[in-house]
């Protein structure tokens, strides 16, 4: 039998009303959706893992907390969902808003926040939620996200400069009271590579035996500021780091990681691109390119085969395209940013 408590930071309104209650009778209504029939397991413990369901469309900033069973921890994440207006750029909509440009992972939303500042020590952001249920002790557990390098093109604090690695998946026993002076100094998942891909996602995925029965999610950059590795890209003293987050995964379905984890056997480097970019493969075959701008035109067409090529695309404006590669039975498609 489990003993299940409601934290008051995530009281949500449910049919038109502020009750712990009805958060209590939505949580077991989507427990009971999130059992399979056969041998009653849960696939995913982490509630709306995709930010895709909210009790009112975020359009103002740190709405984290308008997301169905999402809280915001410290100070003020975003959320992100087609459902907000355009507003020009500075919105919160997806795919263009104030922190830039980005479809989500998969579905309509996804979440942001802050995960390091320049001369501000361990400034952070920080979301979580509570687990449907909590973790077995010694049971293995696979875990897996998304996570995004923003550009903020739109950002009215100017564009994001510094790339870090350690962005990741928090667990505890208690719901997490952290501050800038009381950082973990560590996570049960976080990315051990810089994260400096500001077009594409990147699975960041693997595995840990649970040594508590933790119960509640937190998401962002829990390692202190001089255990990272950081790339500051402009030089200046106040740049940060801001990332988008989607698609979480905590369960016992070790298939479920790998099916969201399998690298590419394409890669497009660099990106950003100024002017040429080369399209590397793991295997030898004859590939269609082309380069689609954002309203969908074709605007570069070339074959090739091989395993490498270079492409020149120095004559078109600034901004976001969609590199689509045809081979013999795979199609990739990837977003770059031309500069």
């Amino acid at each position: 039998m489990n003993n299940w408590s409601i934290n008051p930071n995530l009281e949500k309104r449910i049919f038109g009303k502020t009750q712990s209650m009805n958060y209590l009778l939505a949580s077991l209504l989507f427990i009971g959706l999130s059992f399979l029939s056969v041998g009653q397991t849960i696939n995913n413990l982490v509630p709306n893992p995709g930010f895709e369901d909210y009790v009112d469309c975020p359009i103002t900033q740190g709405a984290v907390g308008t997301l169905d069973f999402w809280s915001p921890i410290l100070e003020t994440p975003d959320a992100f969902n087609v459902c907000s207006p355009l507003n020009s750029g500075f919105g919160y909509w997806v795919p263009l808003n104030y922190r830039g440009y980005q479809y989500a992972g998969e579905g309509d939303g996804y979440i942001g926040m802050v995960c390091y500042q320049e001369n501000a020590q361990n400034l952070r952001e920080f979301a979580g939620t509570n687990l449907i249920d909590s973790l077995v002790v010694g049971e293995t557990y696979y875990t897996s996200f998304k996570v995004n390098l923003s550009n903020a093109q739109n950002s009215p604090t100017g564009s994001v400069q510094v790339a870090i690695d350690r962005v990741g998946l928090h667990l505890s026993t208690a719901w997490p009271g952290y501050n800038w002076l009381t950082l973990p100094n560590r996570a049960q998942l976080y990315a051990t590579s810089v994260i400096s891909d500001t077009a594409n996602w990147v699975t960041i995925s693997g595995s840990f035996v649970a040594d508590s029965a933790y119960g509640h999610l937190a998401v962002g950059n829990f390692f202190i500021d001089d255990s990272l590795t950081t790339i500051d890209n402009d030089g200046l003293s106040n740049s940060h780091t801001y990332v988008f987050i989607d698609d979480i995964y905590i369960g016992n379905d070790e298939l479920s990681v790998n099916d969201v984890s399998l690298e590419p056997t394409i890669s497009i480097s660099p990106n950003p691109v100024v002017d040429k970019f080369e399209i590397s493969s793991l295997t030898t075959d004859h590939w269609s390119v082309q380069v689609i701008d954002d309203g969908g035109k074709v605007v570069l067409k070339e074959d090739f085969y091989g395993n490498a090529f270079n492409a020149n695309i120095g004559d078109l404006d600034a901004g976001v395209y969609i590199i689509s590669i045809l081979g013999t039975s795979d199609v990739f498609n990837k977003r770059i940013i031309k500069l």
